[in-house]
């Protein structure tokens, strides 16, 4: 009996950038049993399918269908998951836009746990060290609040239906447009709800390893919060417009 999984990526201020990433999602091996559907969830900017440049890249996708996101992380992603319950779907991949694979076997090993019955959510292995210097410190670090304070990774995680009817819906209600709320919420709630909600719980696939941009470190490091980066992070994922 063949398992349906859908992965989705939530698309908000990557643009044509995130076109070599969708291409190396895509291309990695599917495993037996699984039929698989790629979706790609943007929230436009402008707010004119026409204008927006990561809607027009989206479209350009080969392989990917592409829908229209609600205004804000937190509820894009709960549309985008109710959607995939509604459909049918067993298993959702969130996988973002900014995280290639690092191995060609990222995605098998990511299902494996879910696939053999050992988990109801499965967290990815995000790398950063092949940034520099920098990077091998931003995982240090990581590593360390994976063990002090486990959550959700952001950047490729899968669960089934059942965790996201148990567990889910996200609280849309925070302040979507503060990076440390929507995170407390999407990565720190989630997972304690997922741990004590489900019947399997929370694992860590090692092998399904991702890159993790260290980009998102470099605003808090005194001088290098001058980095053109940092004054533009998250301008449209967490605008002023989607304050509640």
């Amino acid at each position: 009996m063949s398992t349906s999984v859908v992965v989705q990526v939530p698309a908000f201020e990557e643009g044509s950038e995130m076109l070599p990433v969708l291409g190396s999602i895509r291309d990695q091996p599917v495993p037996d049993s699984v039929s698989v559907d790629y979706q790609v969830w943007v929230t436009l900017s402008p707010p004119d399918r026409e204008l927006c440049s990561t809607w027009q890249a989206a479209v350009g996708a080969e392989g990917f269908d592409v829908y229209e996101a609600p205004p804000g992380k937190l509820t894009a992603r709960n549309a985008a998951h109710n959607y995939a319950v509604r459909e049918g779907y067993d298993v959702i991949v969130s996988w973002d836009a900014d995280a290639p694979p690092l191995a060609d076997h990222t995605f098998a090993e990511l299902l494996e746990p879910i696939l053999n019955g050992s988990a109801s959510c499965v967290n990815s292995n995000p790398y950063s060290s092949s940034a520099g210097a920098f990077g091998a410190v931003v995982d240090v670090f990581a590593s360390v609040e994976d063990v002090t304070v486990p959550h959700i990774h952001g950047q490729l995680h899968a669960m089934t239906a059942d965790a996201w009817r148990q567990a889910g819906p996200f609280d849309d209600g925070i302040d979507q447009t503060d990076v440390t709320e929507v995170r407390a919420e999407e990565e720190f709630a989630f997972r304690r709800r997922v741990q004590t909600q489900t019947e399997s719980g929370v694992v860590v696939a090692p092998d399904a390893t991702v890159y993790n941009d260290p980009r998102r470190a470099y605003c808090q490091v005194p001088g290098l919060g001058q980095n053109p980066y940092c004054g533009q992070r998250g301008v449209r994922t967490f605008s002023p417009q989607f304050r509640r």
